[in-house]
């Protein structure tokens, strides 16, 4: 979920992408590239929330066979990581 996101914003409802909105931590010459290829690129912020929230939990089996949960949240957004 920390990972750089990008988000491609429509025209209208079902228009094709009008801009390319990429968060600031992927490399610069990324956006030279989408431009070139004819895309309108907008930088956002590192970890912006403009890129959307997820939360996530995970179940995992243990190496004597058990089973866990393991829980995260976007660090775009305020939230807790809770399983149980």
């Amino acid at each position: 979920m920390a990972v750089p996101r990008w988000l491609a914003e429509p025209d209208g409802l079902y228009g094709p992408p009008s801009i390319s909105l990429l968060e600031g931590r992927f490399p610069r010459g990324l956006g030279d590239e989408l431009t070139r290829r004819g895309h309108r690129v907008q930088w956002a912020d590192d970890f912006d929330s403009a890129t959307g929230h997820a939360n996530a939990v995970e179940v995992v089996a243990t190496d004597d066979g058990a089973v866990t949960l393991a829980a995260a949240t976007d660090p775009r957004t305020e939230g807790a990581a809770l399983a149980w």
